[in-house]
């Protein structure tokens, strides 16, 4: 993570209120510059958001902002928090909001067209991804990877920290009638791991499902896939799905465009929930089915796999945009009722690669449906507190 200078921070014109900071410690994230310690909010009109609920400062990441309700407003530039449609819609920082020190974060702040374009692969390479495959990107295989400014029907601002750009993950299944396999990775799966054994993973997503992005889910839609080789995957301890299936324990049903997430699908060790039938003792979904990721709705997901030790641990969060955190899912081996998870020894420890979709769905089914998932703010982090807060 570089640090910008004050003329580098002007040239980026991130506002006057924010160029004042110059003399703050700013940190590169992808594409995006960040201001790290900043606790003193700009005045004026650049520096103050009002909401429903309260009032506090926006640009400058106040602890109050968050507070002020639905819908935040403010000045141009750096205000306009994400929890509402103040400034100039999307530029705004959230109120509230720290970039963490994750591991790995991408902002998708670079363009990269839904059209094919020889570059599309160095675009995203120049954000830290080790390769991408798409038909915009390599000419295949069933869906397309780019970044997008706006989102059919959506007129609110981007949920993440000074966000212009989401990233599309738009697969064709149903266009095209075919499986899906399409991803950007990290890593290459034979050096260093791209994934620490214990490992945190956040990110928004917004599914649209509104005009022609009619986005659909079935039962295992591979969103989160890791391996230490290559693919077709026999050395994941996990793999991670959207679903319209909450599958174990209450093995619920959803459709149009609303999504379950779940973990199953693991080639290493043994995940058994004894309550289960014996087909379904490894599929782990929502524990706690209050929340879901909805259609035409941001989602801030966050994710918590450990198998750095012999016993295996899976916990989810999902907040949709505006509100709190509900843990949806809570799969501690040894510990919750009924379930166990153990892992080898010499199989203890993270993943060299990761791949971010697959498939979508996981099986080329007649009825495949296609889908327009748009992603904000993809973090990677060794513990909690080193991911973005909002």
């Amino acid at each position: 993570m570089a640090a910008w200078n004050a003329a580098e921070l002007r040239a980026r014109r991130l506002g006057p209120c924010l160029a004042m900071a110059a003399g703050m410690d700013w940190r590169k994230f992808g594409s995006s510059l960040v201001a790290i310690g900043l606790t003193t909010a700009c005045t004026g009109e650049d520096g103050v958001g009002t909401g429903s609920g309260g009032s506090g400062a926006s640009s400058a990441g106040g602890t109050t902002a968050s507070q002020g309700g639905n819908a935040l407003s403010g000045g141009a530039g750096a205000t306009g928090g994400d929890l509402g449609t103040g400034g100039s819609g999307a530029s705004g920082a959230m109120g509230g909001s720290s970039p963490g020190n994750p591991l790995f974060f991408d902002d998708f702040e670079y363009e990269v067209p839904a059209t094919a374009d020889p570059q599309n692969l160095a675009r995203f390479q120049s954000a830290g991804w080790a390769t991408a495959k798409a038909i915009n990107v390599t000419g295949s295989h069933g869906g397309n990877l780019y970044t997008a400014e706006s989102i059919e029907g959506y007129a609110g601002s981007f949920p993440g920290v000074a966000s212009n750009r989401v990233l599309c993950i738009n697969s064709l299944a149903g266009t095209l009638g075919l499986q899906t396999d399409f991803y950007l990775q990290l890593g290459d799966g034979v050096t260093t791991d791209a994934l620490p054994g214990d490992v945190w993973i956040q990110f928004w997503i917004y599914p649209n499902r509104v005009g022609a992005e009619q986005t659909g889910f079935h039962s295992r839609e591979k969103f989160l896939y890791p391996c230490d080789g290559p693919y077709p995957c026999s050395t994941n301890k996990w793999l991670w799905m959207l679903s319209s299936s909450s599958y174990e324990p209450q093995n619920l049903a959803t459709s149009d465009g609303n999504a379950f997430i779940v973990s199953r699908d693991n080639t290493v060790g043994t995940v058994d929930y004894a309550l289960a039938a014996p087909e379904n003792v490894s599929k782990i979904g929502q524990t706690d089915t209050s929340e879901w990721i909805a259609p035409n709705r941001w989602t801030l997901v966050k994710i918590h796999y450990d198998t750095s030790t012999t016993i295996g641990r899976y916990e989810a969060w999902l907040r949709p945009l505006g509100g709190g955190f509900t843990q949806v899912a809570s799969w501690l081996g040894g510990v919750t009722p009924d379930f166990t998870w153990d892992i080898p020894p010499e199989q203890v420890g993270g993943h060299r690669m990761l791949r971010m979709p697959t498939t979508m769905p996981a099986n080329a089914t007649n009825g495949s449906e296609d889908a327009w998932l748009y992603l904000d703010d993809f973090a990677i982090a060794e513990s909690e507190a080193d991911l973005p807060s909002y």
